[in-house]
């Protein structure tokens, strides 16, 4: 009110003044005064019951948004106000861009601004926008909020997925994956997590099966939107002859003797049966030489009938060989107490199986007297280091290939001389050395004019003939090798050639009393037929 009386005050001094300099406004005067205090009267009144200015700012007390809005989605904002004086709009200002929203609510000095919106029209890019949501009231007071959500998220597209077999259970995965904001890219597999990466603009990456394996692609943006594509590695069509193969147990190590077939991604009956006998003959794919014949018959990708059925031929040389050796082996060491060994029986196996090779038992199928002879050979050469000659072994696997005969001509198993006191002798052969003896003695009674090949009835009396000689000159304790240390200080060896002069002399004394050489009638031969392995057999018959 004291405003007011400084209003009456003021303009009576007007009116006065104004009278001073002549004009006529004294008589008007209470007019103009009465009119000027009724307005003012009016002012108070109106100050009186409307109260003071407006000037409290609007207290916002709730504010609800989605933090995340995926392309396509809209966007629903909420805010609300402590306010008596409301304006009609709130202000978004988001990166520079304002938008309004509108009052949807009102009650008891509270109030509800609310709008949805599809960022999209504002904002054509993936990423997070940013600023204030704004209330001001009818007489300009304000308050602010700040607000930051991400807009048009949107998953990582995972398209053309190409799966490329590399190699025997070895694949490349190749896909295209779009987005702006990509992350990683990786494959999941039997809970192992397989990084991919960009190679021309393709996202690749390698995985080994030997196995059908699913698998999941997944590939993540910064703002955590995944996407995932699920795909399937078909090792089993892809590769029918290694999976036979380690379906029926085949070591993996061994695929790779198979995995030529599996070039076309066909399986025949010819690869069957090759990957059936490499199933079969597992324990000796470590035999170098069996491993390398089988890998380079496969290695064009087509098993042949003949290539199948020589495979089959050498697979049973091999195995034989296998056994002769720990055969003899294991009679070695239990027998003989180190004086014959066999250091490494895989060498020696690998050896022989190289000399039935070369001697074509591949092309033909080596009878069990055979495999003995290259078996035994092979402990000559490689453990007793008596060297190779071709042509001597060759001609003893003729003698052995032949029927009924040939299993007596390598006879090397254990001797039991029995005792009537029950002190039996038991005499066994060092096979290695008697065998290469063997071949050796029949190149020189062939080198001598006699076709012994031609009369394998001979042959039981031949093996007994190199035993025999084997003991006397090399083993028997007071025998000719130790009278040679006595007399001369020198140890004989089976390729001396005065130990031959003697075998040979002896062959020539015995042969020429034999009715193959026309000793028929010589009286020598009567009792001890050693030259006829059937009379032998009647005359000596195991117990």
């Amino acid at each position: 009110m004291g405003r007011i009386r400084e209003e009456l005050e003021y303009t009576t001094r007007f009116f006065k003044e104004e009278n001073r300099k002549g004009k006529k406004l004294t008589s008007e005067l209470p007019i103009i005064i009465g009119g000027a205090a009724a307005a003012l009267i009016g002012v108070a009144l109106a100050y009186k019951f409307l109260g003071k200015r407006d000037e409290e700012a609007p207290q916002i007390d709730k504010l609800d948004f989605r933090d995340r809005v995926e392309r396509g989605q809209s966007q629903s904002i909420l805010v609300c106000a402590k306010e008596q004086n409301p304006s009609e709009y709130a202000t978004l200002k988001l990166n520079g861009t304002s938008i309004e929203l509108p009052l949807s609510e009102r009650s008891n000095g509270r109030v509800c601004y609310s709008s949805s919106f599809d960022p999209s029209k504002y904002f054509s890019r993936e990423g997070a926008v940013s600023g204030q949501l704004i209330l001001t009231d009818k007489f300009g007071n304000s308050a602010s909020k700040d607000i930051s959500f991400l807009v048009n998220l949107e998953a990582p597209k995972i398209e053309n997925v190409k799966i490329d077999r590399v190699d025997v259970g070895k694949y490349k995965i190749l896909a295209d994956v779009k987005d702006e904001n990509l992350k990683d890219v990786y494959v999941i597999l039997d809970s192992n997590k397989i990084p991919l990466s960009q190679e021309n603009g393709r996202f690749s990456g390698i995985i080994e099966t030997l196995r059908d394996l699913n698998f999941t692609l997944f590939a993540n943006d910064k703002f955590n939107m995944t996407s995932s594509y699920q795909g399937k590695i078909e090792f089993s069509k892809d590769n029918p002859n290694v999976a036979y193969a380690l379906q029926k147990g085949l070591n993996q190590t061994y695929i790779y003797l198979i995995a030529p077939l599996d070039n076309d991604r066909m399986q025949d009956l010819n690869e069957k049966n090759f990957v059936d006998l490499i199933g079969n003959n597992s324990k000796i794919l470590v035999i170098p030489t069996f491993s390398n014949y089988l890998r380079e018959k496969a290695s064009d990708g087509v098993i042949t009938d003949e290539e199948l059925k020589y495979s089959s031929n050498f697979a049973s040389l091999v195995n034989g060989i296998y056994g002769t050796i720990y055969d003899a082996k294991n009679i070695y060491e239990d027998y003989m107490y180190g004086k014959f060994k066999i250091k490494d029986p895989i060498k020696t196996i690998d050896y022989s199986s190289g000399l039935g090779l070369r001697l074509g038992f591949d092309k033909e199928l080596a009878k069990d007297a055979t495999v003995k002879a290259i078996g035994y050979y092979g402990i000559a050469v490689v453990d007793r280091k008596l060297p190779e000659n071709f042509d001597e072994i060759s001609l003893l696997t003729k003698a052995t290939q032949i029927d009924k005969y040939g299993n007596k001509l390598v006879d090397f198993s254990p001797i039991v001389f029995h005792s009537v006191n029950g002190n039996n002798f038991v005499l066994i052969p060092d096979a290695g050395r008697e065998t290469w003896m063997l071949a050796k003695h029949m190149k020189l009674i062939i080198d001598s004019g006699f076709d012994i090949l031609k009369h394998p009835e001979m042959f039981e009396g031949l093996n007994g003939k190199i035993i025999a000689n084997a003991y006397s000159i090399f083993d028997a304790k007071y025998g000719v090798n130790y009278a040679e240390q006595i007399l001369n200080g020198r140890t004989l060896k089976p390729t001396d050639n005065d130990v031959w002069d003697l075998i040979m002399l002896q062959w020539n004394l015995y042969s020429n009393k034999a009715p193959q050489l026309g000793g028929e009638n010589k009286l020598y031969n009567r009792d001890f037929p050693w030259y006829d392995s059937d009379k032998l057999d009647v005359l000596y018959q195991d117990p």
